[in-house]
């Protein structure tokens, strides 16, 4: 978790985030993970809101990407997108 004078941020977790839009409202106030499947929903979601991919990083064994924006709010958020198939 992210913190700045202190202040700890907490985060929330959104199973099955797609694209949604309220990921975008629920960073103003902590970092916020998702969870998805679908890499077409990850790549609309930094695209439609202009953000730069900041740590696509692969798990090879898993295939599992991550997908992270840089910090968005002056009290450091940040938006996490775990991308892959969590059941195989």
């Amino acid at each position: 978790s992210s913190s700045i004078a202190g202040m700890v941020l907490p985060s929330v977790l959104v199973p099955l985030c797609g694209k949604s839009l309220d990921m975008h409202f629920l960073a103003e106030t902590a970092n916020v993970v998702g969870l998805e499947l679908s890499e077409a929903a990850c790549e609309a979601f930094f695209a439609e809101a202009n953000y730069t991919v900041m740590g696509e990083q692969a798990n090879p064994k898993a295939s599992h990407h991550l997908w992270q924006t840089p910090m968005l709010h002056p009290f450091g958020s940040q938006i996490s997108i775990w991308q892959g198939d969590y059941f195989t």
